[in-house]
């Protein structure tokens, strides 16, 4: 599986860019709005998916990828909302649309599901 199909690795790759100084662009304003899906992932992972190593490894990769940054941004006052950030956000939800609706053929709702229900990385 291609992590770049998943929504939340862009947004964490915009806090790594943030976090070390190489954008100005502040990801704080993604983290507001995907604050209920990130949360609905997580639940849903807990609550649905069987006990097993590939569970805690997909919360653990939720954890630093939704959660860290989240909290970094948090402990040391950056989290703030800016009107270029949210119009990048915007750039970014559309070209992450154009790449895996419109050039990858990937369904959104199948690819979540699989990646929450059916993904295996241990065996």
């Amino acid at each position: 599986m291609n992590l770049l199909y998943i929504f939340s690795t862009w947004i964490f790759f915009w806090f790594l860019l943030f976090y070390l100084k190489l954008t100005k662009f502040n990801p704080s304003i993604a983290y507001v709005f995907l604050i209920i899906p990130i949360l609905y992932l997580y639940v849903n992972t807990i609550l649905y998916r069987k006990n097993d190593l590939d569970k805690g490894f997909i919360l653990l990769c939720f954890t630093i990828t939704d959660l860290v940054p989240i909290v970094i941004l948090l402990m040391n006052n950056k989290f703030k909302l800016e009107f270029n950030s949210f119009i990048l956000l915007l750039v970014m939800i559309l070209m992450y649309l154009i790449y895996t609706v419109q050039y990858r053929k990937i369904d959104i709702n199948e690819l979540y599901k699989h990646y929450l229900f059916n993904f295996k990385i241990f065996n």
